[in-house]
């Protein structure tokens, strides 16, 4: 859950930043488009959340690797670790996504840091009351950080049908993350 929030706040101060600390003056100087402000913020983002991604499996590999029993097998260790990495990590490019269309509604950063723990803990109490309540279970299936639960994905992958709907979804907020800020009044 703590690494959906960072990427929910990574990309939803990512656009809106500039803005707010002044420093969109100096983009509005440089020979570079809107699309390009955006594609150049999604690109270092995603770089810095796939590199954050990449350090917290390497530690959590080398954990588990330092404190496995003895009957262990390192490489049924490292194949769900795997599986469990590759799979939270498209959840979290959903968040960054999401995070991204947020950022260009947003009036100022001061902003995303709430809106952004608001929606992650959204999805969180989804899940949760999907558990809670039978007649609510259908609702686990609107829940990214429910459908992300490590044991979860150690039981059973994450169906094919929702991998497309987080891939369709991050690129329609991606989409629209372009449109609107093509189009968005930017405060100089």
């Amino acid at each position: 859950m703590a690494a959906s929030i960072y990427a929910m706040m990574l990309g939803s101060q990512a656009l809106i930043k500039e803005e707010t600390d002044g420093t969109i003056e100096f983009l509005y100087a440089q020979p570079i488009t809107r699309k390009g402000i955006v594609s150049g913020k999604l690109l270092a983002n995603t770089g810095i959340l796939v590199v954050f991604w990449l350090l917290s499996f390497v530690f959590s590999l080398g954990a588990t690797l330092a404190f496995k029993q003895s009957t262990d097998n390192t490489d049924d260790i490292l194949t769900a670790l795997a599986k469990v990495y590759t799979q939270d990590g498209l959840i979290l490019l959903f968040f960054l996504a999401l995070g991204f269309l947020l950022s260009t509604c947003l009036k100022s950063s001061k902003q995303s840091t709430s809106i952004s723990l608001g929606i992650v803990f959204c999805f969180y109490l989804i899940g949760i009351f999907a558990d809670l309540n039978q007649s609510f279970s259908w609702a686990q299936h609107f829940s990214p950080i429910h459908m992300g639960i490590p044991a979860k994905l150690l039981e059973k992958n994450l169906p094919i049908g929702t991998i497309g709907l987080f891939i369709l979804f991050s690129g329609l907020f991606i989409v629209g993350t372009y449109a609107i800020y093509q189009r968005k009044d930017l405060k100089v």
